[in-house]
C-alpha cells in the first residue's frame, strides 16, 4: 500500500480564494458594464428619436408659417381714405372690389403708400412748395393710420377663434390660421409624425416685424440731383423693411414683403410697437420629447419659425395732367413752375367747387363749394393739381424727371406745321415725364367727376397783358369709394379706350412701351368704333384679350389700357 500526502500551507489556500473571488468580480463588472451601456443606448436612442421626431416637426412650422403669409398677403381691407388697401398691390381687374359706376377698383398696397408720400415730400422740398409738403404730410399720416388698421386686421386674420371675415380682391374667403394649421398637420403627415404626440401639438400665429431682415419691392429713390442707382450700378435698389427713411423732419417705415412668400430670420421678431410696420407671421409649437421608460427624463422643445408675405409690383396706369391753352400762350406764365412759384398775380382767392350728387354737368346739379367756404388761390390750386396727379404714379417717380418738366418744360411751344393746343404731361412706368403737345385731346375735359375738384374764374390771375380765364378739374382729389365719389378717385377714362395707341394723340407703339400700357400690359382692345371718330376703340362695352389665352373674363378699369385724365388747366389770357 502506498500513501501520497499533499502538503499545502493555509497562504496557498487563501490565494486560490482570492482568484476565484476576482473571477467573480469581473464576471460581475462585466455584466453590470453591459448593462449600463445597453441602458445608455437605449436612452440615447430613444431621446433622439425624439428629437429627431422635434427636427422634423420644424419643417412643419416652416411650412405653416409660409402657408399663413401667403395668406395674408392676400387680405383686402376698404379704408375710408384711400380705399382698398392690402399688404401687396393689386391692378383695377377684379370683379369683386368695384365703384358705384361698376368699374373695377385698385388695391394700393400700404407700402406703396407710404412710399408715395416720401417721395411727394421729396418733390416739394426741390420745389420749396410748402402747400405740397402739407399735403404730402396730411397723406403720410392717413397712411400711417391705414397701416395701423390694417395691421389690426392681419393680427386678428391669424388668431385662431378669429370673428371675422376677410377676403381676396376676388371674393375668396380669406382663413389663415386654418390653412397654416392643414399645411402643418399634413407636412407631420408626411414626415411619419403623426403619433400622439404630434397630434397634441398647439400651432400658435402672432404678427410682428423682424429688424434687419426681409425685403420689399418698392424701389427706393436718389434725392434730385443725383444719378439714380440703377445707372451707377445697373440694379435697383428697393427700401429695407423696419429701417427708417428720416425726410422732412419725418419717420417713413416700410413692411417687409418680397416677390414670394419666404422664411426671415427669428431671432429679431418683435411685436407690434405702433411705429413699425408688422407684417411678419411667426408660426410657434412646443413638441414634448420624452423617453419610453422613464417619464421624468422627458424635456420640451420649442420651435418657431417667420416667414414675410409675397407682394406684387405696382401695377395702377397713372393718369395725365393736361394743359389746354386755347389762345396760345400766357404772358409771363411758361412752366409749370411758373403757376405754382409763389407770386402776387396769382394770390387772388378762387372758389374751389365740388360736384355731391353725380358728375357735372352730366347728372348733377351745379357744383358746390368745397366744404361750404372753401377757397384757394390759383398758386394753391395749381399746387393741389399737381400733387394730386404725381399721387397717381404711386412710389414709381423719377424725381429728376419730374422737377426738370415742372421748372423748364415749356407749357406752350410753336411748331412748323401749327400751332399745339394741348400740352399732355404723362409718367412712364420708368417714373420718368413724357410729354406730348397735340391739337387734338382724347379727353372730356370739362366734366368733373363727383366729389372731386373743380373751379371756374375769369379772372384767375393777372398775367403780362391782362387777366386769366381758369377752368381747373381735379378728378383724383379724393380717392377710393367712401371719399372718392362714384368713380372712386379714378383717373376719368377716355371715350376711346385704346387712344395711347394712335397717332391723332400723338400715341404710338414707342410711347405706349415707355408709358408700360397697351401692349405692353399684354393685352389687346377689342369693341366697336369709337364716337370720336379717330379710328379708335370705344371704351363702352371694350373688351381684352391676351394672345393665344383668349378673352380676359373679367374687363379691367376703362383707364387701365391707356390712362386716365387726372388733373386739366384750361388757361386762356383775356388780353
Amino acid at each position: 500500500m502506498k500513501f501520497e500526502f499533499s502538503m499545502r500551507s493555509p497562504i496557498h489556500k487563501v490565494n486560490e480564494m482570492q482568484k476565484r473571488a476576482k473571477r467573480g468580480s469581473v464576471l460581475i463588472v462585466i455584466l453590470l458594464t453591459a448593462i449600463s451601456m445597453v441602458l445608455c443606448l437605449y436612452f440615447a436612442v430613444d431621446l433622439g428619436v425624439g428629437i429627431t421626431g422635434a427636427r422634423q416637426s420644424h419643417s412643419a412650422i416652416e411650412a405653416a408659417a409660409l402657408a399663413a403669409a401667403q395668406e395674408l398677403s392676400a387680405v383686402v381691407i376698404k379704408d375710408p381714405y384711400f380705399g382698398y388697401i392690402a399688404l401687396s398691390d393689386r391692378p383695377p381687374t377684379a370683379e369683386h372690389l368695384r365703384g358705384a359706376d361698376g368699374e373695377p377698383c385698385p388695391v394700393t398696397s400700404i407700402n406703396t403708400l407710404i412710399a408715395s408720400a416720401r417721395l411727394q415730400m421729396l418733390i416739394a422740398l426741390a420745389l420749396e412748395n410748402e402747400l405740397m409738403q402739407e399735403m404730402a404730410r396730411r397723406d403720410l399720416a392717413q397712411a400711417r393710420r391705414a397701416a395701423g388698421e390694417l395691421e389690426k386686421h392681419l393680427g386678428q386674420a391669424l388668431s385662431k377663434n378669429c370673428k371675422n371675415q376677410y377676403q381676396d380682391s376676388n371674393g375668396r374667403e380669406i382663413k389663415p390660421y386654418a390653412v397654416a394649421e392643414a399645411v402643418f398637420r399634413r407636412t407631420l403627415e408626411g414626415k411619419n409624425r403623426a403619433d400622439s404626440i404630434s397630434e397634441k401639438q398647439e400651432l400658435r400665429l402672432e404678427l410682428g416685424y423682424c429688424p434687419g431682415t426681409g425685403t420689399t419691392v418698392t424701389p427706393l429713390p436718389e434725392p434730385p440731383g443725383q444719378k439714380p442707382i440703377s445707372e451707377r450700378f445697373n440694379t435697383t435698389v428697393n427700401y429695407q423693411p423696419s429701417k427708417n427713411y428720416p425726410l422732412g423732419g419725418e419717420d417713413f417705415y416700410l413692411a417687409a414683403v418680397g416677390p414670394q412668400a419666404s422664411l426671415v430670420g427669428t431671432k429679431t421678431f418683435s411685436r407690434p410697437d405702433g411705429k413699425h410696420i408688422s407684417s411678419i407671421v411667426r408660426a410657434s409649437t412646443t413638441r414634448p420629447v420624452s423617453s419610453l421608460a422613464r417619464q421624468d427624463l422627458s424635456m420640451a422643445l420649442s420651435q418657431a419659425a417667420c416667414a414675410q408675405p409675397a407682394a406684387e409690383a405696382q401695377a395702377t396706369t397713372a393718369g395725365s395732367l393736361l394743359v389746354d391753352l386755347p389762345a396760345g400762350k400766357i404772358s409771363n406764365f411758361q412752366t409749370l413752375f411758373d403757376l405754382i412759384a409763389a407770386r402776387p398775380d396769382t394770390a387772388f382767392p378762387l372758389p374751389v367747387l365740388s360736384p355731391q350728387q353725380g358728375d357735372y354737368p352730366d347728372e348733377a346739379a351745379p357744383p358746390v363749394l368745397e366744404g361750404g367756404t372753401a377757397c384757394m388761390t390759383a398758386r394753391e390750386l395749381f399746387s393741389v393739381g399737381l400733387y394730386d396727379w404725381l399721387r397717381t404714379a404711386g412710389a414709381r417717380i423719377d424725381p429728376d424727371s419730374v422737377i426738370n418738366a415742372v421748372k423748364n418744360e415749356k407749357l406752350f411751344e410753336a411748331q412748323t406745321n401749327g400751332a399745339k393746343r394741348f400740352t399732355r404731361f404723362d409718367l412712364g412706368v420708368d417714373g420718368k415725364v413724357y410729354i406730348t403737345r397735340g391739337s387734338e385731346n382724347p379727353f372730356n375735359s370739362t366734366r368733373v367727376n363727383e366729389k372731386q375738384l373743380y373751379c371756374f374764374s375769369s379772372n384767375a390771375f393777372k398775367t403780362g397783358q391782362g387777366e386769366c380765364t381758369l377752368v381747373f378739374t381735379d378728378q383724383v382729389h379724393r380717392l377710393g369709394p367712401t371719399q372718392g365719389g362714384r368713380h372712386a378717385g379714378m383717373p376719368a377714362p377716355s371715350p376711346t379706350v385704346n387712344w395711347v395707341d394712335l397717332s391723332t394723340y400723338c400715341g404710338n407703339v414707342d410711347l405706349a412701351d415707355r408709358l408700360g400700357r397697351g401692349h405692353k400690359l399684354g393685352l389687346d382692345a377689342r369693341g366697336d368704333r369709337s364716337k370720336l371718330n379717330d379710328d379708335g376703340i370705344a371704351a363702352d362695352g371694350a373688351y381684352y384679350e391676351r394672345p393665344l389665352r383668349g378673352r380676359l373674363a373679367n374687363c379691367p378699369h376703362k383707364s387701365y389700357y391707356s390712362g386716365g385724365l387726372a388733373v386739366c388747366l384750361q388757361l386762356m389770357e383775356e388780353r
